[in-house]
């Protein structure tokens, strides 16, 4: 039995930081590619971190 079934991953992920004043908001989007001989699936996940600092008002 002959098989070809040729298999394509791939993935790649994008980091966006963004800051206003004191917060800062990190944003990362991984998207991963899988090819199959028929099928192509695309899946995107996308995380968004939100990071505030409080100054030390002495």
């Amino acid at each position: 039995m002959n098989n070809n079934n040729n298999n394509n991953n791939k993935q790649q992920q994008q980091q966006t930081i963004t800051t206003t004043g004191n917060t800062t908001t990190i944003t990362t989007t991984t998207t991963m590619i899988t090819t199959t001989t028929a099928t192509t699936t695309t899946t995107t996940i996308s995380k968004r971190q939100t990071i505030k600092v409080k100054e030390n008002e002495g």
